[in-house]
């Protein structure tokens, strides 16, 4: 499931991470770096968005 609403932003991929809107009211998002370590905990929720850590652009969206 989308529960995170991540299909409807992959537009977001290959955009600046510093062009990145703050969150909606109440949203759950974590911004993390490629090989960065984050918690195993699922939520279904939660948008994850991954940033490239030398480009500093997004390269995945997922729910978890």
């Amino acid at each position: 499931t989308d529960a995170c609403g991540a299909a409807d932003r992959q537009d977001w991929i290959g955009r600046a991470r510093s062009d990145l809107p703050d969150p909606p009211a109440g949203a759950l998002w974590r911004v993390y770096e490629t090989g960065q370590p984050v918690t195993q905990d699922l939520r279904p929720e939660r948008l994850n968005i991954e940033i490239d850590p030398d480009s500093q652009t997004v390269v995945r969206l997922s729910c978890g």
